[in-house]
């Protein structure tokens, strides 16, 4: 069953065994291309000794292999739990709602609770646990990889990936109430324009045709204004992008630069770091995952507490059950 007395409760209420088998999975999923850098560093190593350490070379090149191909692998079950922990859970939340439904005495309450609860309860169980998921898999991924990129690699690694959240922190900061202010500004303008279309329409079948022509210039000014808006807002998106992600990509980019640029930096860090190119230049895409975590959290927070109107109920239940029965107890004294 679900409580809803807070979010923490409802967060307890939608977990069961198959979050436990979820993370387990991808925990494996993750720990296995965390391996697969150690292995990567290993071959890096042998390569480079091949005449001594053969035999260890091609071990080691197995492992590899294996450590790149087995997470889609375990990426499919843990695929499936998830599934599997969202339907066990929205089975919780629809019994609960039952048993709610049931227990109320006031049809007013309910058809309000139900609105609310029917239209944003199923959504936000679903974006909960695909938010969960989401900060399982980045979360593993980003400090298991970044631990072993730095203790097997090289340590500048790591200082690079901190510079480039707190740069992608900081300057996500410093844009965010902008692009709210101009995602506020377009909704504006497109609601207006749908509102402008219903004058035209009333006044064409029930006014004048001179009013008609009027809102219908006012549709097209209107038109013209939303369609720049939008047009605005999308390029200082994308430019707010393209300059995060270069923000993000510069520190990892110059550590790199003096790894295979220094004489003092050793031959097996250099094919370490040539064979994890991908890897490391994912890390930075992680980092980014982190962020817009962190920055998701208050909106899935948001979604969640609207459920908490639910415990309404039985507050509202307990007052009129009792009132109600007192009512039926008089009617029935002679």
């Amino acid at each position: 069953m679900i409580s809803f007395l807070s979010v923490r409760e409802i967060c307890r209420g939608v977990s069961n065994k198959n979050t436990l088998y979820t993370f387990l999975f991808v925990l494996l999923h993750q720990s296995s291309i965390a391996f697969s850098i150690f292995a990567s560093v290993m071959v890096s190593g042998y390569i480079l000794e091949i005449n001594q350490h053969y035999e260890a070379l091609k071990l080691w090149v197995f492992l590899y292999i294996v450590a790149m191909i087995l997470p889609y692998i375990i990426g499919y079950f843990s695929d499936v739990y998830k599934e599997k922990w969202l339907c066990e859970s929205l089975s919780r939340f629809w019994q609960s709602a039952t048993k709610r439904y049931q227990s109320c005495t006031d049809s007013r309450t309910v058809d309000h609770t139900l609105g609310v609860y029917v239209s944003q309860g199923k959504s936000a169980i679903s974006d909960f646990i695909g938010y969960a998921f989401w900060g399982m898999s980045s979360g593993l991924n980003f400090f298991l990889s970044l631990l072993m990129i730095t203790a097997f690699i090289d340590w500048r690694f790591f200082v690079s990936v901190m510079i480039s959240v707190l740069l992608i922190l900081g300057f996500n900061k410093l844009i965010s109430s902008h692009l709210e202010n101009n995602a506020v500004t377009t909704h504006k303008a497109g609601s207006s324009l749908t509102s402008t279309l219903s004058t035209i329409h009333d006044n064409v079948h029930f006014g004048s045709s001179v009013n008609a022509l009027a809102y219908q210039t006012r549709f097209e000014e209107g038109k013209a204004k939303y369609l720049g808006l939008r047009i605005k807002e999308a390029v200082f998106r994308y430019k707010a992008l393209l300059v995060s992600s270069l923000l993000a990509l510069a520190p990892t980019s110059c550590v790199l630069l003096f790894i295979f640029t220094s004489s003092s930096v050793p031959m097996e860090v250099k094919v370490a770091s040539i064979v994890n190119l991908t890897r490391i230049y994912h890390l930075l895409n992680s980092a980014s995952d982190i962020v817009s975590l962190l920055i998701s959290f208050p909106s899935i927070k948001g979604q969640l507490s609207v459920m908490t109107c639910f415990r309404k109920i039985s507050r509202f239940t307990s007052h009129n059950g009792i009132s109600r029965s007192l009512k039926i107890t008089r009617a029935l004294i002679p």
